[in-house]
């Protein structure tokens, strides 16, 4: 009767000991009936395919077999988003838990409710907007109806609290064209608004509320004066290279005076502009690059806005307001140059911690229009 083959003779699995499994494989050698000096070539080749082959084998079964880190980040980071009432970015983070991760149900979960409570909020958005606009379109009708290149700039805003009656008032600067196409604008009286107004666009002072080109196309969101109609349009100027080698606006000289009647106390770089014109235009509102410590370099608190109204009201009277809003448990959301979104929600969220300090009263929420005055371009 043959003999069992010993395990150690066997080259197939051999060959696999000494790739894969190095200790046993070469025990397995060392028990092989054959010469020392084969025995140490077998060892050192072994050994030579082990070292190369194991830490791939390694990071295979690691893969395989535990949980991705990424998953526990995700998760994680999904959690402090949905805490911070960031929940767009709570429901991305959850998206990206992968199912063999140990919470991926609850994941799962949290997405799902993350995702309805962001659906609610942009409806609650959505309202806001719809009713803050309404009232700048009734508030500025007399003067751009029937005109077309216009923008509605937020010139100044102010509140007058006396007792336990505030109103809120708002000042709009209209660029207008004559009739052979030279830019004018229109300063209008101080007009009552409602606090959701004031509220809504409490971040947008010196911004464009409103506007629209000689082709019928109309932007609704705010965004720095004059990059809807003007900034980037040849037929006012065109991109040149500055001494510092970047590309900024100029506008041509017939048309120099927008820079002072749009209130560019600084280059408009090409960089910004293609920033707005690719990722935000008609998607939502855009403040320019962030300047640290909650600014940016458009709206109520940057320098264009003191630059286009060195006078401006706001600042001295309203600023309390803005930090209420800034301070508000809404100001995760993400910062108010990303999106309406963010810049609504903080401004509700003041609104409903201020009302022990600002009662509204009935007469804030009525809009009325008075003739302001006028400055030509030409």
């Amino acid at each position: 009767m043959a003999s069992q083959q010993k395990w150690y003779d066997n080259k197939s699995l051999m060959f696999f000991l000494l790739v894969f499994l190095f200790p046993i494989g070469v025990i397995g050698i060392w028990l092989k009936k054959t010469t020392p000096q084969k025995k140490i070539a077998y060892s050192v080749a072994g050994f030579m395919a082990w070292i190369f082959v194991f830490p791939i084998t390694l990071v295979i079964l690691v893969v395989i077999f535990i949980p991705s880190k990424e998953s526990e980040n995700n998760y994680q980071y999904g959690n402090e988003a949905y805490n911070d009432g960031r929940y767009l970015e709570a429901v991305n983070y959850y998206k990206n838990v992968e199912k063999d991760y140990e919470f991926y149900d609850d994941a799962v979960k949290k997405q799902a409710d993350a995702q309805q409570k962001y659906d609610k909020e942009q409806a609650e958005i959505s309202a806001y907007k719809n009713q803050a606009l309404k009232e700048i379109k009734i508030n500025t009708a007399p003067i751009v109806q029937n005109n077309k290149p216009y923008s509605v700039i937020l010139y100044d805003a102010n509140l007058d609290v006396k007792g336990n009656d505030t109103t809120f008032t708002h000042q709009y600067k209209i660029i207008l064209e004559d009739s052979i196409g030279t830019p004018y604008d229109t300063l209008t009286n101080w007009m009552a608004v409602s606090d959701t107004a004031f509220d809504y666009y409490i971040n947008d002072v010196g911004m464009t509320l409103a506007s629209a080109t000689n082709d019928n196309t109309a932007s609704e969101l705010s965004s720095p004066p004059g990059y809807h109609n003007y900034v980037g349009n040849t037929r006012y100027g065109s991109w040149q290279t500055n001494s510092t080698g970047n590309p900024v606006w100029e506008f041509y000289g017939k048309y120099a005076f927008l820079r002072t009647m749009l209130g560019y106390n600084r280059p408009v770089y090409r960089g910004d502009y293609e920033d707005y014109y690719y990722n935000y235009r008609g998607r939502s509102s855009y403040y320019g690059q962030s300047l640290g410590a909650g600014k940016y370099s458009y709206g109520t608190r940057s320098d264009h806005a003191t630059s286009l109204n060195p006078r401006n009201k706001f600042k001295s009277t309203v600023q309390t307001r803005v930090a209420r809003s800034s301070s508000s448990k809404l100001t995760s959301m993400n910062s108010f140059r990303s999106s309406v979104s963010s810049r609504v929600s903080r401004s509700s969220g003041s609104s409903s911690s201020s009302s022990s300090t600002i009662s509204r009263s009935s007469s804030s929420r009525t809009s009325s229009y008075r003739g302001g005055s006028s400055s030509s371009g030409k």
